[in-house]
């Protein structure tokens, strides 16, 4: 994706497509930023050309009418929720669900035509947040350090006497679980260092771009750690 493809989609108010590359960015991230995200997507998208015919493209589609159905059904709970704010909340995480068959199914050409656009942000952010991760991990074992030690992985200090790898397995080290993933969930931390390792393997190309299947290498190698 060039960035004359970009300007291209500035001028043919696209917002939209700049605005998915920033939500995938920032999934890996803290979750609050998601909804902003999210927000700015589905606004940006009411101001695209064409917006009548968009429209029309999604309700012949079933899947996002299942969708829109499922979304609808949340919202009529709200009436009989005793929990109101849990509720909204609910409502608010399944945002998700609605806003993205929205934009995905009415603007099938512009996601096709910046797919490499959204794959290139996911694999930069998740790498952004995985390396953020390791910075706090090893500051805090340098801040854990006692004696004459340079870092101390071992969180309560009682394994410190074991070999690394065995410190690894306690799960109390500074590498593991939620003491590493900083920003969310580890599973979906997990999850989403995984999509990006299998995107950027599918990127290596043996053929061509000696250089850039180095960098893609590197990265792949750092992710899989």
């Amino acid at each position: 994706m060039s960035w004359k493809s970009i300007r291209q989609e500035i001028r043919d108010r696209n917002y939209f497509v700049l605005f998915i590359a920033i939500f995938a960015f920032v999934i890996s991230f803290h979750p609050r930023l998601i909804p902003y995200a999210l927000g700015a997507t589905g606004l940006s998208w009411l101001f695209t050309k064409n917006l009548l015919s968009r429209l029309k493209k999604l309700f012949p589609n079933s899947y996002f009418l299942i969708i829109l159905v499922f979304y609808i059904l949340h919202v009529v709970a709200l009436l009989y929720t005793y929990n109101l704010k849990h509720g909204l909340f609910n409502l608010q995480v399944r945002l998700a669900l609605l806003v993205i068959p929205i934009v995905v199914f009415s603007s099938t050409k512009e996601i096709i035509r910046n797919k490499a656009l959204f794959i290139s942000s996911f694999i930069i952010g998740v790498s952004l947040s995985a390396f953020i991760c390791y910075a706090l991990a090893f500051y805090n074992a340098f801040q854990n350090a006692v004696n004459n030690e340079l870092l101390n992985f071992d969180i309560y200090k009682i394994y410190s006497d074991l070999p690394f790898l065995k410190l690894l397995l306690t799960g109390h080290s500074f590498l593991n679980y939620g003491y590493f993933s900083f920003f969310i969930h580890p599973n979906y931390f997990a999850m989403y260092i995984t999509l990006a390792s299998l995107l950027l393997y599918k990127k290596i190309d043996l053929q061509n771009k000696k250089g850039l299947n180095f960098l893609y290498s590197l990265l792949l190698v750092f992710l899989l750690i």
